[in-house]
């Protein structure tokens, strides 16, 4: 062999190998692009105690319409909210399915986030009830909460309070009950 054949043969290598390299490099690199952990749930979990968060990703917003329903000794009363995913995309988070509360971690696996319900909270004579209703679906890049409107404020003996048809507080005895709406907008 010539040295010339030698010196083609080599940079055919070379370029063969550049070019194996440069196509797995391009394969792999969608496959961890755009990934994140708990992490990201965890500080919009916190900033959202604070009502506003600028996201470093876009998240998807998700509603659906729920009602959120107070069962009195004379009757019941409804009010319109919503069960809110905020979602994006993460890797090998474990399951999570909320714990309940206003905001809760949520996670199926490939993508993580927070899910909105329902808080109500017995303080003796008072019970204090935060509900949410979505003023958006979509991607977005910030959240805000606002106070939307005062739902109710009602004074009664006995009853339960039911978000999506499930039991949220049940008590006995007389109490003042006050619902705060709030609206998750962008």
């Amino acid at each position: 062999m010539t040295p010339t054949q030698v010196l083609i043969i080599v940079l055919a290598l070379a370029l063969s190998a550049v070019i194996a390299l440069n196509t797995i490099s391009i394969l792999v690199r969608p496959l961890n692009k755009g990934f994140l952990g708990l992490d990201l749930a965890y500080e919009i979990l916190d900033a959202l105690e604070n009502r506003r968060v600028v996201l470093p990703v876009k998240v998807y917003v998700e509603a659906v319409d729920v009602m959120l329903t107070i069962h009195l000794g004379e009757g019941a009363r409804s009010l319109n909210c919503s069960r809110i995913l905020v979602l994006y995309r993460a890797s090998n988070a474990p399951v999570i399915n909320g714990s309940g509360g206003l905001w809760s971690l949520w996670s199926n696996g490939t993508h993580a986030g927070l899910i909105a319900g329902v808080e109500a909270v017995d303080k003796g004579d008072v019970i204090e009830v935060s509900c949410i209703r979505a003023g958006f679906k979509g991607y977005a890049r910030s959240l805000r909460i606002v106070e939307d409107t005062l739902g109710m404020s009602v004074a009664t003996e006995n009853g339960r309070i039911l978000f999506n048809g499930e039991e949220v507080l049940r008590w006995r005895g007389y109490r003042f009950i006050r619902i705060r709406m709030l609206m998750l907008r962008r």
